[in-house]
């Protein structure tokens, strides 16, 4: 069976300019890719990766977990090797808005841990919301101040500790923690 575009659709597709068919291109994409990732571990496997942008990176340069790694390999701040980071964007607040999240890897990673940041976007560049050390970080459904909360577990030989982040209305603080013991 041929099915026919009437004649104001066939018009339509073939007046599409370049310009037109570019910015419409990202939302057609959008609507077949991958659901976005809401859970992150210490292996730093992102289902849908992107390259660090120069403007996380000029934040990471302040983190001081990262200048004390950049001092143990002899590496000068402003050539933070990106390997150093695994990066996916995530929508926290609202979905124009693409925050970062970003997890350690390399010289980053400790035994069964790793490092969480996340970063929204501002006019000048990238601002930190929230640095964490664990295994897994979560996005929650809930929210507060219109930002998804997030939570930490971490784990030893024997406990578990799971710490829920709650957006304040300019960066996450802890708001709850547990720790099990593994019986």
């Amino acid at each position: 069976m041929v099915m026919r575009l009437p004649s104001l659709a066939r018009s339509v597709v073939i007046t599409c300019t370049f310009a037109a068919c570019t910015w419409l291109w990202p939302v057609v994409v959008a609507a077949h890719s991958v659901p976005e990732q809401s859970v992150f571990d210490a292996t730093g496997e992102i289902k849908n990766p992107f390259t660090v942008p120069d403007g996380v990176l000029a934040v990471m340069k302040t983190d001081p977990f990262v200048q004390e790694n950049l001092r143990d390999q002899g590496i000068p701040s402003d050539q933070i090797p990106k390997s150093w980071f695994a990066a996916s964007i995530v929508h926290l607040a609202r979905s124009r808005e693409s925050d970062v999240v970003l997890i350690g890897k390399g010289p980053l990673v400790g035994a069964n841990v790793t490092q969480f940041w996340i970063l929204r976007p501002t006019g000048h560049g990238y601002e930190l919301l929230l640095q964490a050390t664990g295994l897994v970080l979560s996005i929650k459904e809930g929210r507060l101040n219109g930002y998804r909360d997030i939570s930490v577990g971490a784990a030893t030989a024997v406990q578990v500790t799971t710490v829920l982040f709650r957006f304040d209305g300019h960066r996450y603080r802890a708001h709850r923690q547990s720790t099990i013991p593994i019986v």
